[in-house]
C-alpha cells in the first residue's frame, strides 16, 4: 500500500550548540586537556494534524475540528434540465385490416303468381258447373301442372339460407288428394331440387302451407314448380260459387355465399382500432398539435362501392367528428389522409385510436360474380401524434439526462480504510405535474482498474412549472457502501427520469420539465482501518554548511544518539520512524538513515483516550536510540532531508477522526565529543 502523503510547510534544522565556540578555540596542542562535552542537534519538530493530512483532498473530504468525513458529488445543474417536449407523443401501430363482404343478401324475388285451377276447367264443357247446381255424380279427377318460377337477373346462387313458401286453398266440393309440389332447376339440367307432399286438402275451403328450404343448394335462376294431385269422387254434389284451387308462392329473401347475376346494393361495415405501442401515455383527453393518418383502401370485390371512414375519437377544431367518404371505389386502390392537427382526442380506449368504416356497393348493372369472402383491405399508415396537452395517466415517460463523470483523487494508502456508513443524496427540481421516478446508473473504476456499480431507483412527488419544487432524495442502498469502499477514482452517473406513476391522472404539457441538480456521495467520520496504513508528511529540507565543524565533530565523536518524544492525540495507536535522505524524493524510498532501523519495531504510542465521540487526552512515548559516528554524520550533511512516517495499525471496529486530532514528533540528536587536540587549530 502507498502511504498517505499530506503537504507540509517545512521548518529549518536547529543549530548545533557551541559550534561557534569550537571554531574559536586557540588552545595550543600540548596544553589541551582530554574532556567530553555534549552537542545537541534538532532533527525533527513535527506536528501532523488530520486536517493537514486531508487538506489537499478538501474537494471531497469534509474537515472540521469535530469530525472528518467524505463528501463529493456530481454536479449537473441547468444543463440537465429536460423538458417533456415532443416526448409527449405516440405513434399508433400501423396495421392492415381486411373486411369481408360477408353473406350476400338478395331480396325476395318478384315471381309470377300461379293461376287458380277451377272445377269447370277440370271437368270440361260436358258438365254444367253453376252456383246452386247439383251434380248427381262427380267422378275423381287428376291434376298435373307446371309453372315457371324465374329469379330475375340471377344466373347462379349458392344459398346459405332462404326458401320458397307454398300455400294452397281448396274450394272444390270434394277433397284434394295426394297433393305434391316438385321444384325443378331447368338451368341445371332439370335437376329436382326438392319435393313437398301436402297429402289431402279438405273440400269447401280447406288449406295447407309448406316451404322449400334452399339452404345448402346451388341453383340457377330458371326454376319450375310442378304440381300433381287428384280429387275425390262424390254424389249429389251441390256447387257453391265458382269452386277452384288457389295457390300461393313466395320466394323469401336469400342469403347466399356466392352469386352470379346482376347484384343489388350490399352494405357491410367494420370497427377497428389502432393500438398504441405501449402504455406510457394513457389519454383521457388531449389536444393534438401535430399528426395525421393515411388510409390506403383496396377493393377486391368486382363491384364499385363507396366507403365512409369515421374516427370517432377525434373532433376537428369546429367540433365535427372526423369523417371521410371515398366514392366510386373500383379495383384501383385509393388513398386518403386525415390531417389531425388541432384535433381534440377523447378516446374510448386510452391506449388506442378507433377507426370505423361502412361500405355500400352500387348495383352492379351488369352480370358479375361476387362471393362472401370477397373483401376490402384498409392499410392504416400512422404518423406520430404529438400532443400539446394531455389529461390522463402517464406511466414512466422517459426523460434521458446526459451522464456526468467525476474524477476523485483519493489519497494513496486510503485503500486500507473501509467506510462504515455511507449516504447518497440526490437534489432534484421538478416542474412536471406528475409523480415521477428517477433511476441512477452509477459506475466507477478505481486506480487498480477494478470496476463496480449500482443502480438506484427512487420516486419523487409532482411539481409545477409555475412553482418548481426542490426535492431532496436520500435513497437507502446496501450496495452503496461496498461501491464507495472500492474507492473509485472515476465515477459516472447516468440519471433517467420517468414521468408518471401509472396510477394518478393529471395534466401535462410539453413545457413541463425536470432537472437533476446534483448527486452527492457522503460518508461520516466513522470508518475502519483494515490493515496497517502509513502517513508520510512532506520531507523537510535541512542544511549544515560548515565543513570545518563537521570535520572536527566527525573526528572526535565518542558516542551519539537520538531522543524522540511522541505525543499521540488520535484515537488510534501509531508507530513512528524518522527518515533521513539525500533528496526529498528519496527520503522514504531510499533513505540514508532510519530511526529506529527497519528491522526493529517503530516507536509505538497507544491510542489516545476517546469518549463521547472525541479524544479526551494524549498518549506519550519517549525513546532513545544510539547512533554510530557514520550515522550521526548523516545529520551533518550540507543539505539533507528528514521525514516522519506515522504508521497506523488496523482497527477491530469503527473509529472517528476530527480535523484537530494530531501526532507531534520531537526528535533531537545528542553527540558526545572528546575535547582534544583535534578540536584545536
Amino acid at each position: 500500500m502507498m502511504p498517505v502523503t499530506p503537504n507540509r510547510v517545512s521548518g529549518r534544522l536547529g543549530t548545533i550548540a557551541a559550534s561557534l565556540w569550537l571554531g574559536a578555540c586557540a588552545v595550543k596542542s600540548p596544553e589541551v586537556p582530554r574532556l567530553e562535552f555534549t552537542v545537541s542537534v534538532s532533527v525533527a519538530n513535527d506536528t501532523t494534524t488530520i486536517a493537514e493530512v486531508a487538506s489537499d483532498r478538501s474537494e471531497f473530504l469534509e474537515i472540521s475540528n469535530d469530525a472528518m468525513g467524505i463528501n463529493f458529488g456530481t454536479e449537473f445543474g441547468v444543463d440537465s434540465r429536460q423538458e417533456v417536449g415532443d416526448r409527449l407523443s405516440v405513434t399508433p401501430k400501423s396495421n392492415s385490416f381486411s373486411t369481408q363482404l360477408g353473406i350476400i343478401s338478395l331480396p325476395g324475388a318478384d315471381v309470377p303468381a300461379i293461376p287458380p285451377i277451377t272445377l269447370g276447367q277440370l271437368l270440361g264443357d260436358g258438365v254444367e258447373v253453376t252456383d246452386g247446381a247439383t251434380i248427381p255424380f262427380l267422378p275423381s279427377q287428376s291434376l298435373n301442372e307446371e309453372f315457371a318460377v324465374p329469379l330475375a337477373s340471377v344466373t347462379t346462387l349458392i344459398i346459405e339460407s332462404g326458401g320458397i313458401v307454398l300455400s294452397v286453398t281448396n274450394t272444390f266440393p270434394v277433397d284434394l288428394q295426394n297433393l305434391v309440389f316438385t321444384l325443378v332447376d331447368n338451368g341445371r339440367g332439370g335437376r329436382t331440387i326438392d319435393t313437398i307432399n301436402m297429402g289431402t286438402v279438405a273440400a269447401n275451403g280447406g288449406s295447407s302451407e309448406d316451404s322449400f328450404d334452399l339452404a345448402g343448394e346451388t341453383i340457377s335462376g330458371d326454376l319450375v314448380l310442378a304440381i300433381s294431385a287428384g280429387t275425390a269422387s262424390g254424389t249429389a254434389v251441390v256447387i257453391q260459387g265458382d269452386p277452384g284451387i288457389a295457390f300461393g308462392l313466395e320466394v323469401l329473401p336469400l342469403r347466399v355465399s356466392e352469386a352470379r347475376g346482376v347484384i343489388p346494393q350490399q352494405v357491410f361495415e367494420d370497427d377497428q382500432k389502432l393500438d398504441f405501442p405501449d402504455d406510457r401515455i394513457q389519454v383521457t383527453e388531449a389536444l393534438i398539435s401535430e399528426g395525421g393518418l393515411t388510409l390506403r383502401v383496396t377493393n377486391e370485390i368486382p363491384v364499385i362501392m363507396e366507403i365512409e371512414f369515421t374516427l370517432s375519437d377525434l373532433q376537428d377544431p369546429s367540433g365535427t367528428p372526423q369523417t371521410f367518404l371515398i366514392d366510386s371505389l373500383g379495383a384501383e386502390p385509393r388513398e386518403i389522409t386525415f390531417d389531425l392537427t388541432n384535433n381534440r382526442f377523447a378516446p374510448i380506449d386510452p391506449l388506442a385510436l378507433q377507426l370505423s368504416y361502412a361500405a355500400r356497393t352500387f348495383d352492379s348493372g351488369d352480370e358479375v360474380t361476387i362471393r362472401s369472402v370477397g373483401e376490402i383491405t384498409v392499410e392504416a399508415i400512422t404518423q406520430q401524434l404529438t400532443f400539446g396537452r394531455v389529461a390522463g395517466v402517464l406511466d414512466s415517460l422517459a426523460l434521458e439526462i446526459p451522464e456526468q463523470t467525476e474524477t476523485v483523487d483519493f489519497p494513496q494508502g486510503l485503500d486500507n480504510v473501509a467506510l462504515a456508513q455511507t449516504e447518497l443524496v440526490v437534489f432534484i427540481t421538478s416542474a412536471v405535474g406528475f409523480n415521477s421516478g428517477i433511476t441512477l446508473d452509477i459506475r466507477g473504476v478505481n486506480s487498480k482498474g477494478q470496476t463496480g456499480g449500482l443502480v438506484i431507483d427512487e420516486a419523487f412527488p409532482a411539481g409545477s412549472p409555475d412553482s418548481p419544487r426542490s426535492i431532496i432524495i436520500r435513497p437507502e442502498s446496501a450496495e452503496l457502501t461496498d461501491f464507495l469502499n472500492l474507492l473509485p477514482t472515476q465515477i459516472t452517473v447516468t440519471p433517467s427520469v420517468f414521468v408518471g406513476d401509472g396510477v394518478n391522472e393529471e395534466v401535462v404539457e410539453p413545457s413541463h420539465w425536470v432537472q437533476v441538480d446534483s448527486v452527492q456521495f457522503r460518508a461520516p467520520a466513522s470508518f475502519q482501518v483494515l490493515e496497517a496504513t502509513q502517513i508520510q508528511p512532506d520531507p523537510i529540507r535541512r542544511t549544515f554548511d560548515d565543513d570545518t565543524v563537521r570535520e572536527r565533530i566527525s573526528s572526535n565523536v565518542r558516542s551519539a544518539g537520538v531522543r524522540t518524544t511522541i505525543e499521540n492525540h488520535i484515537p488510534l495507536a501509531v508507530g513512528v520512524r524518522l527518515y533521513v535522505g539525500e533528496t526529498a524524493e528519496t527520503v522514504y524510498t531510499n533513505p540514508t538513515l532510519v530511526v529506529p532501523p527497519l528491522d526493529e519495531p517503530a516507536f509505538g504510542v497507544d491510542a489516545a483516550p476517546f469518549s463521547g465521540g472525541s479524544v479526551t487526552a494524549s498518549s506519550f512515548n519517549t525513546q532513545n536510540v544510539t547512533l554510530t559516528s557514520d550515522q550521526i554524520l548523516k545529520l551533518l550533511e550540507p543539505v539533507y532531508f528528514t521525514g516522519i512516517q506515522i504508521a497506523i495499525d488496523g482497527t477491530n471496529g469503527d473509529v472517528a477522526l476530527a480535523g484537530s486530532d494530531f501526532v507531534i514528533v520531537q526528535a533531537g540528536s545528542q553527540i558526545i565529543l572528546e575535547l582534544n587536540e583535534d578540536l584545536v587549530d
